[in-house]
């Protein structure tokens, strides 16, 4: 952040006033930590918060998108039990309001459904 100009702060934040997605994410990817090596371009490591049922949170440092040997990608169930959650019948994932199944990727996810901050926000809530 600290590496954009003035003007480039001015246009990131007008993009999100105005809703304009592309002059947002023009500074924006910039911002991103990319790994060049997969091609189209791929983030290294995704930001993201995971609600649990019992309130609390988890905040992965440096969730990679990705197994450990960059063949396959990781899907929300995959990452759940990564970080020992329990998925069961009785819990649904939620993001943004929306239930998100649990062989999605997380990739994917982040590209479409990260807040203007590039976090990742999933919800483990249990059925009623």
């Amino acid at each position: 952040m600290n590496n954009i100009r003035e003007s480039e702060n001015a246009m990131l934040w007008n993009g999100l006033l105005t809703r304009s997605f592309d002059e947002f994410w023009t500074i924006n990817r910039r911002l991103m930590d990319c790994n060049t090596s997969k091609q189209p371009l791929q983030y290294k490591h995704l930001a993201m918060r995971i609600y649990k049922t019992d309130r609390t949170y988890i905040q992965p440092f440096l969730a990679a998108p990705t197994e450990e040997d960059n063949s396959t990608d990781i899907t929300v169930g995959e990452l759940l039990t990564l970080h020992s959650i329990d998925t069961g019948t009785e819990q649904t994932v939620l993001c943004q309001g929306i239930e998100i199944p649990l062989d999605s990727n997380v990739y994917e996810l982040n590209q479409t459904m990260s807040y203007p901050d590039n976090f990742l926000y999933l919800c483990v809530v249990k059925e009623k």
